[in-house]
């Protein structure tokens, strides 16, 4: 079994014509995470129905809520984000148990 890690499950229902937006504010942002808390980094998938889902693979809690804490470090990441967000879900917080990826 792969070290325990903690892992975020996120969904939105985007915008129209603003998905690539957010697609490129994600990267930056994932990107900044791993640099500043150590973020394993993530993936983004576009379901069938429409939906976006990404998952997130931090080191423990306490390192993902402190990012959650100090806010999104760059401010036209945020607003490339909000912009695009139609609706946000909520998140789904899962420890890792079996990795066969």
């Amino acid at each position: 079994m792969s070290e325990c890690r903690f892992v975020i499950f996120y969904r939105w229902e985007l915008k129209a014509k603003r998905e690539e937006d957010f697609r490129e504010a994600w990267e930056v942002l994932t990107r900044l995470y791993s640099q500043l808390y150590g973020c394993a980094g993530g993936r983004l998938h576009r379901s069938d129905d429409g939906t976006w889902l990404a998952y997130t693979e931090w080191p423990d809690r306490d390192r993902y809520l402190l990012a959650v804490e100090r806010g999104i470090p760059d401010e036209s990441v945020a607003k490339a984000m909000n912009a695009a967000v139609e609706r946000r879900l909520d998140p789904v917080f899962m420890e890792l148990r079996s990795d066969l990826l």
